[in-house]
């Protein structure tokens, strides 16, 4: 069951202390300085996803999703939870997407994984913010880069409002 996600304003930008804080809690201090801000996304009225950079390829942008709660300024952070990890965070302690995309009108996040530039293999998942984690709702994946556009899906859910 999909949450509703509140309109309106954009959340309150990160203060310097706060943008430290999250660096040094994902582990992407170093990305953070060259890449584009941290994105936020308002998921309720006390909680925040923050879509934070973490290094880039070619053709694929990594990002960690972190959950803030709190008042701007003393905000507290925690990796955003999932039900079923993304594609490229497996091994990981922390969550990791790639290409990540955020559409609040459907509280749905995404991630696209690329094998090779021309994108006919990797893998691909999207989720929806069910008011405490992220659901998983599509898969698809394609192993072999053979020139396949049409990835196989490996799961879909229905979701509901």
């Amino acid at each position: 069951k999909r949450a509703p996600v509140p309109t309106g304003g954009a959340p309150i930008a990160l203060w310097r202390e706060e943008r430290t804080a999250l660096g040094t809690f994902t582990g992407c201090a170093d990305e953070m300085r060259d890449a584009e801000p941290p994105e936020l996304h308002r998921l309720s009225r006390t909680e925040t996803l923050i879509l934070v950079p973490c290094g880039s390829g070619a053709y694929n942008f990594t990002t960690i999703p972190v959950i803030a709660t709190g008042i701007a300024g003393r905000r507290a952070f925690h990796f955003a939870p999932f039900d079923y990890k993304p594609g490229w965070s497996e091994e990981e302690a922390k969550p990791m997407l790639v290409n990540a995309g955020w559409v609040p009108e459907k509280s749905e996040l995404s991630s696209f994984a690329k094998g090779r530039g021309i994108g006919d293999c990797g893998g691909s998942e999207t989720y929806v913010w069910d008011g405490s984690r992220f659901r998983l709702t599509e898969a698809t994946s394609m192993g072999e880069c053979r020139g396949a556009w049409h990835w196989i899906r490996t799961w879909s859910a229905r979701v509901s409002d």
